[in-house]
C-alpha cells in the first residue's frame, strides 16, 4: 500500500505543477509520502523537505518565465535532474535504489496510461 501511495503521488507532482491543474502535493507532503516507503531519518526529511521546496519555486519560476517549449523542456529536465542527484546523496545506497524501482514503476504506471488514452475510440 506504502508504494502504491507514493507511485500515485509521483506521478501527478511534476505534471501536476507544469500543467497548471493546481498546486500539487506540498514539499512537506512529498517527504511524508517518501517517509511512508523508505523510513527516513529526521535529518533525511529536513534535508529532502528543503529541496523540494527549492525545486518548487525553481520549477515556478521555469513556467513562469521560459519564453519556448524547448527551453521549458531543457530547463525543467535539468531541474529533476539535480533534484535526483540530491536525493542519491540525501538517501542510503538501499534507500536510493527501492526510490529508483518505485520511479520506474510510476513511469512504467505514466506510459500505460497514455497508451490507452491513445487507443480509446470517441464514443
Amino acid at each position: 500500500m506504502k508504494n502504491l501511495t507514493l507511485l500515485l503521488f509521483l506521478i501527478g507532482t511534476p505534471l501536476v505543477l507544469l500543467a497548471q491543474r493546481g498546486p500539487g502535493p506540498s514539499p512537506s507532503e512529498r517527504v511524508k509520502i517518501m517517509d511512508d516507503s523508505l523510513s527516513l531519518s529526521e535529518a533525511q526529511e529536513q534535508r529532502l523537505l528543503d529541496l523540494f521546496e527549492s525545486t518548487r519555486e525553481t520549477m515556478l519560476d521555469i513556467r513562469d518565465n521560459s519564453e519556448s517549449v524547448e527551453q521549458f523542456r531543457s530547463e525543467f529536465r535539468a531541474t529533476r535532474l539535480q533534484e535526483k542527484e540530491k536525493i542519491q546523496l540525501y538517501l542510503t545506497g538501499e534507500q536510493f535504489q527501492r526510490w529508483e524501482v518505485i520511479q520506474a514503476q510510476r513511469n512504467e504506471y505514466r506510459r500505460s496510461q497514455r497508451k490507452g488514452k491513445q487507443n480509446k475510440k470517441p464514443d
